[in-house]
């Protein structure tokens, strides 16, 4: 055992080491009944490590296995089990994040793909830049999906710069939509291209703001 640790040392250099180290038994120094007493391997490893051979090469402590990532998601095998995952699919929920990037990078949940529930996956949200951990990444109202569909920016809390945010505003996307007249045509051409029927809710709530408003300005 001593010499594998340090298999450059000659056999009388590994004698000497447990010699000097060895636990005496019985009389003081060597005798005939126990030798040089009881061989004490660690204390001769430490007096080796203490008083170098010629040659002092010592053999590495073997590297220790990494833990086991089965599909290399950056989850191992045991923390795939902690957060429910499968450790034999990079992304479990299909969202184009792998496990590990969910977990670690974003903090998302790795086994929902759209984590805030607002019409976007996760991926998604990424690639667009918004929060995948908050529905309504700039707090204006409508959902970061939604804003998507119609087209408002779901990074500007007020796409069109008309100073009202785009929940508020009946004509997100052009400043100049003003009169109740126009706002009430544009809404409801807008609505019925884009968003009827795959937004019907918004759709109507859009259209019902433009009619509520041409009442109120009459």
């Amino acid at each position: 055992m001593v010499w594998s640790h340090y298999p450059g040392c000659t056999h009388t250099e590994i004698r000497q080491a447990l010699q000097q180290s060895a636990e005496d038994l019985g009389v003081a120094g060597r005798d005939d009944i126990y030798g040089y007493g009881l061989v004490k391997a660690q204390g001769a490893l430490d007096y080796l490590a203490a008083n170098p051979c010629n040659d002092d090469t010592m053999c590495p402590e073997p590297e220790p296995e990494p833990p086991l990532d089965s599909d290399n998601d950056g989850l191992t095998d045991a923390e795939e089990a902690t957060h429910g995952t499968n450790p034999n699919d990079p992304d479990s929920d299909n969202d184009g994040l792998d496990d590990g990037e969910e977990v670690h990078n974003y903090q998302t949940n790795p086994t929902e793909e759209d984590s805030d529930n607002d019409g976007l996956n996760d991926g998604q949200e990424i690639i667009a830049g918004t929060d995948p951990n908050d529905s309504d990444s700039d707090n204006d109202g409508i959902d970061d999906g939604d804003e998507l569909d119609i087209g408002t920016d779901p990074l500007k809390e007020d796409t069109d710069g008309d100073s009202t945010i785009d929940g508020e505003d009946d004509c997100p996307l052009d400043p100049n939509k003003t009169k109740p007249g126009m706002c009430l045509f544009y809404c409801v051409d807008y609505c019925c291209i884009h968003l009827i029927p795959n937004h019907l809710i918004l759709a109507t709530s859009i259209i019902y703001r433009c009619l509520w408003l041409r009442s109120i300005r009459r």
